[in-house]
């Protein structure tokens, strides 16, 4: 369409060779010049291609004991370095599309650094993102605004990051590390690690059971969490659906996994028994 602006401007939606024609006009008459420019689709930016698979690609958190890391001002001294949140932080969905549309999907919880580090409702996030790809740099991922007022944009943490924007640290076709500058910290980094949504490997259940090297687990005695049932493959729980925990010697169990495949039991004081065991 034609433009009366000064400087008009035009966004291409997929790359290829375009003919571009000004056409200036004024009291002495008219000029016309054309040239042909050529867009470079974003596709074919190496990262680009990676994170969106040019359609679109989900990722979520990895399953590395050092998935989460605090830098120093430095970018070298860890002050933090651990895994993500398993209750309601490593199911997370970043959800990239080539069109520049960006979806969360928390999964029923959003686990918020801005609340105390707490495990809350899901949190409104962006719904756009752009790449920027300077030769020479690394590449970069910078959010949009968020709809809601007061409610700022995150991939990862809902950590606060300067300008939305997080450099890609290291990436393949699978894996990436992203790193952001904490808003009013005095120059200290979020660096978080998210992997291509899917089925989990025997490694990645290996990580997330044993941290990485020793990890100890509980039984869950919130109601309903179903800590215990005892069925069939086509009825799991035929036998028992769920009930609460025994307090006295069943809650304090503990069991620590080890990434030597070791498994140690603790019972603190008793063990409840069923049966003959």
């Amino acid at each position: 369409a034609l433009s009366s602006e000064k400087n008009p401007t035009h966004r291409y939606a997929t790359g290829g060779i375009y003919s571009v024609r000004l056409t200036s006009v004024g009291t002495n008459g008219n000029n016309t010049i054309s040239k042909s420019i050529t867009v470079i689709d974003a596709c074919q930016n190496d990262f680009f291609n990676k994170l969106t698979g040019c359609t679109n690609l989900e990722w979520t958190w990895s399953t590395d004991a050092d998935a989460i890391k605090v830098l120093a001002a430095d970018a070298t001294t860890v002050e933090f370095s651990g895994p993500a949140e398993s209750g309601c932080q490593a199911d997370d969905i970043f959800k990239f599309y080539a069109d520049g549309r960006f979806e969360y999907n928390a999964k029923a919880q959003t686990f918020d650094v801005q609340s105390g580090n707490t495990c809350i409702a899901p949190k409104a996030n962006a719904t756009k993102f752009k790449v920027v790809a300077i030769a020479g740099q690394p590449n970069q991922i910078i959010l949009d605004t968020v709809a809601v007022t007061g409610l700022k944009p995150f991939i990862g943490t809902t950590d606060l990051v300067d300008i939305n924007k997080y450099t890609v640290i290291s990436y393949t076709a699978d894996n990436m590390t992203l790193r952001g500058t904490l808003t009013g910290t005095g120059g200290k980094f979020i660096q978080i690690k998210l992997k291509k949504n899917a089925a989990l490997t025997i490694a990645d259940i290996k990580n997330i059971l044993t941290g990485g090297s020793s990890k100890s687990w509980k039984l869950d005695p919130t109601p309903g969490a179903n800590a215990i049932i005892v069925g069939t493959e086509a009825n799991p729980s035929e036998y028992f659906a769920d009930g609460p925990l025994e307090g006295n010697c069943q809650t304090d169990d503990g069991y620590t996994f080890t990434s030597a495949d070791k498994i140690n039991y603790n019972a603190t004081e008793y063990t409840f028994n069923v049966g003959k065991v």
